[in-house]
């Protein structure tokens, strides 16, 4: 990025016009303008079954669902041939080719009820309003008896340009996130008490394959997708760890868009802008000849930030070639890119937060991502009863972080004109990622004493390699990612290696209409090996060099066990059903768990993985009509938890930090989410809409260890009461929504701290916050608004305790977007 404002202002223009003009160029040079299709979907009884889900095969965005009425249409499709695919809970799903022309007439559908035959139908019967889940099974994966969600940014209002979370995942419940990125650059969500840090207790997917630093030895998020680009997140809570692996929290996965229909040319344009000199500018395009298409998007995004010192410019490319050798089998191959850079003015201490959250206390410190993954897949359904997918993917990153990092109660040095250059360099922290990985997955069908059966196996292969160093950069301001010591790079340098082997396995029973039964075994074999020196270094004030010597360190740390789970579903009626899941799981020891840095600073040489399970209990459906629940009673047992203690040497009595296992977390709580659409109450058709939510997360936590400071405390980041609620409503093609999000206060760290000096460690006091957002449509254009923080609140979600940080990082206040969307 160039820093300097007017090379960032006329790219923002040149993106802006380009955009336009080549979005109208494209539209102009269609053919065959699109058709509308309408039908009706009945039950055995000849009653309306709403919330039926009407799909072209191949082109998995192109869906709608039935009204109240049973009723649905397509606005927007291609003449010629097409598949189409009705199913709804409870209901075997038809497939029907049609013949799209100018005079079509109404189709109708007649959905027989399911027996106890293994289908693939989606535990939903909702329209819009209800919060859509996964199917039992999809593809080569199994989803029956977890807690899952499935969010789909584009039926939403709400700020897509910032990829604003706190909206984007309103109604996933017992979500903690933290809103420390205005500019949107990175999620950071965790889920029933653990760190939202670079959603690093999540194991983070983009179709399918891991995108985080290192799953293992580095699980964090640089990298998240433009919500413009999503056709979906799926969310898999603590079940996740039998078909996934780590970690605690579940798995997410961005399911990007794809060509979508079979017309030959297709793309969307979108303008954003916002307050602090947002913008932000989406532009894909999908072409299709016979069997080959191919989909890609370009995104950029900058803003000067709400405060002074905090600009930001990310761009994001990708590029998807499909080849579908026959209706049953397809090759693609894929590249993300991503380049990010962003300037962060750090954190503040409590008394600075009450007496200026706009104040800066770093003026020099910058963050750079460059992410790069490409990604091959081959899908192969060879019989009805069989399906194998194998993916392939490789990850070549750096991340590099510059600045001061001492806490925000200190000054930086380099404000102080008499201080010598060498105590005004900055830290320069920065690692290289080169992994490699596959996953092969194989879905069999098969009958288990007359009972239907599916069976998922898989193999794993990953291997990952990090080189991490750190050492010291110049004291100017500028982004200048270099180092500067002579004996470079001046702190500490290490080669990390992580392998894993992986093979799992997970039955899918069904007992008979109403019960289905899980069960699943993983073996993991993990191998961390590194290797590498840090530099104990002590300098006299005036600069000469009082202890100046090279520690080595290596390590390896091989080691194999095996996970296992179980889960019931059951029926009360097609449209509701409980489940009852447990989980074993585990979390690898990472490359900072493992390395000494300073002599102040020491691992225990025992260190072990953290192990434990999740167990949920819950009921989801539609237990009226217009009225949906999600509630989840669970229970997250964390044992072996890696945290810091307070030592003393037994030879020297030096008080030293002790990066050890600290002991067992105790999490349990009721996460819930009821919907209502109450126009589904009404027996004539209307023009408005209208639905609404709420989303409730009742958490308690406690620490279970042999250390007394911490024994008994509250776990960190764990909010006991959570409340989000959401109306939407809206009359023809107008549409409001409007959000509220409530958190209670919780602690930062395991000492339940209230408050300190320096701001790293202290209460989070409670918050809530108000958003709003607009939509118009009309044809092929979106119009879209909104106010986020609506009454400017001001308040914060995290105490960092390095990047962006030291100290709070007040989140962001009050702010307007304005966008333009066009589709053709």
């Amino acid at each position: 990025m160039d820093t300097k404002p007017r090379r960032m202002k006329n790219l923002k223009y040149i993106f802006f016009l380009w955009a336009i003009s080549y979005s109208l160029f494209l539209g102009a040079q269609m053919s065959d303008p699109p058709i509308s299709l309408s039908g009706l979907v009945v039950d055995d009884q000849n009653l309306p079954i709403p919330g039926a889900r009407i799909s072209l095969v191949g082109n998995s965005n192109t869906s709608v669902l039935t009204d109240t009425y049973g009723k649905f249409s397509f606005s927007r499709i291609p003449s010629g041939r097409q598949v189409i695919i009705i199913y709804s809970l409870g209901f075997k799903p038809i497939t029907d080719t049609i013949l799209v022309s100018r005079k079509n007439p109404e189709l109708s559908y007649q959905l027989r009820p399911l027996s106890s035959e293994l289908e693939e139908v989606e535990i939903t019967v909702q329209a819009e309003p209800i919060v859509e889940r996964l199917r039992a099974i999809r593809g080569v994966q199994l989803f029956a008896a977890k807690k899952n969600e499935i969010i789909r940014p584009d039926e939403m209002v709400i700020n897509k340009g910032t990829n604003n979370a706190r909206q984007l995942y309103a109604k996933v419940s017992g979500l903690n996130i933290w809103e420390s990125d205005y500019a949107g650059n990175q999620l950071e969500i965790g889920g029933r008490g653990l760190s939202p840090s670079r959603t690093s207790n999540f194991n983070t997917r983009q179709n399918g394959y891991d995108i985080s630093a290192d799953p293992l030895g580095y699980p964090e998020t640089y990298y998240s997708p433009p919500a413009e680009a999503i056709s979906q997140i799926d969310i898999l809570r603590g079940a996740s760890s039998l078909q996934f692996g780590s970690q605690f929290g579940g798995m997410v996965n961005f399911v990007l868009k794809e060509k979508q229909s079979d017309h030959w040319i297709e793309g969307e344009s979108s303008q954003t802008f916002g307050s602090f000199g947002l913008f932000n500018s989406y532009n894909a395009l999908g072409l299709q000849h016979k069997n080959h298409s191919l989909y890609g998007f370009v995104n950029y995004r900058t803003s000067k930030g709400w405060k002074a010192y905090s600009e930001a410019e990310n761009q994001t490319y990708y590029l998807k070639y499909k080849y579908q050798l026959h209706s049953n089998l397809s090759i693609s191959a894929e590249y993300t890119g991503n380049r990010y850079l962003a300037q962060q003015p750090g954190g503040l201490t409590d008394r600075q937060f009450e007496e200026d959250p706009y104040q800066v206390t770093r003026k020099r410190n910058w963050f750079r991502v460059a992410w790069n993954m490409p990604a091959i897949e081959l899908n192969w359904k060879i019989n009805n009863n069989l399906e194998i997918s194998q993916r392939t993917f490789a990850l070549i990153a750096e991340r590099e972080a510059l600045g001061f990092l001492a806490a925000p109660n200190l000054q930086d040095p380099a404000e102080n004109s008499f201080e010598d250059s060498f105590r005004k360099q900055r830290n320069l922290i920065s690692d290289d990622f080169n992994n490699i990985g596959s996953e092969t997955r194989l879905l069999k069908r098969a009958k288990l004493a007359g009972k239907d059966l599916a069976l998922t196996t898989g193999l794993r292969y990953y291997q990952g390699k990090n080189l991490k160093q750190q050492g010291y950069a110049d004291e100017g301001d500028a982004a200048n990612f270099n180092y500067v010591s002579e004996d470079f790079p001046g702190i500490s340098s290490f080669d990390f290696t992580n392998k894993n082997a992986a093979s799992f396995a997970e039955a899918l029973l069904f007992l008979n209409s109403k019960w289905r039964f899980t069960a699943g075994l993983r073996y993991e074999w993990i191998s961390t090996q590194g290797q590498g020196q840090y530099r104990a270094l002590q300098r006299a004030p005036d600069n000469s060099i009082l202890v100046d010597s090279l520690v080595g360190q290596d390590f390896n740390n091989e080691r194999g066990f095996v996970i296992s789970g179980v889960g019931i579903s059951h029926r009360i009626k097609p449209s509701l059903e409980v489940f009852f899941n447990l989980s074993q799981n585990y979390r690898s020891i990472t490359f900072n768990d493992a390395v000494v840095q300073n002599p102040s600073f020491r691992v225990d040489p025992q260190l072990r993985d953290e192990r434990g399970y999740n167990v949920d209990l819950g009921i989801k459906g539609l237990i009226a009509k217009g009225v949906a629940i999600d509630v989840t009673a669970f229970y997250l047992r964390y044992a072996n938890r890696i945290g810091l203690l307070l030592a003393t040497d037994t030879n020297t009595f030096a008080v030293y930090r002790l990066r050890t296992n600290i002991g067992q977390s105790n999490t349990y709580g009721i996460e819930s989410l009821i919907e209502v659409n109450p126009m589904q109450w009404l027996t004539t058709e209307s023009k408005w809409q209208f639905s609404a939510f709420a989303n409730t997360s009742i958490l308690s936590g406690t620490y279970n260890s042999d250390n007394a400071a911490i024994d008994g405390n509250k776990i960190e980041l764990v909010p006991d009461f959570t409340f989000k609620a959401g109306i939407k409503f809206g009359y023809k093609d107008l549409v409001a929504s409007v959000q509220y999000s409530y958190v209670n206060d919780h602690f930062s760290d395991a000492t339940n701290a209230f408050e300190t000096s320096n701001g790293v460690s202290g209460l989070i006091p409670s918050y809530s916050v108000w958003d709003l957002g607009l939509r118009y449509t009309y044809k092929s254009w979106k119009l879209e608004g909104g106010v986020n923080n609506l009454f400017n609140q001001i308040y914060f979600t995290r105490r960092a305790t390095g990047y962006p940080g030291p100290g709070i990082i007040p989140a962001a206040v009050r702010n307007m977007y304005l966008g333009l969307k066009y589709s053709f």
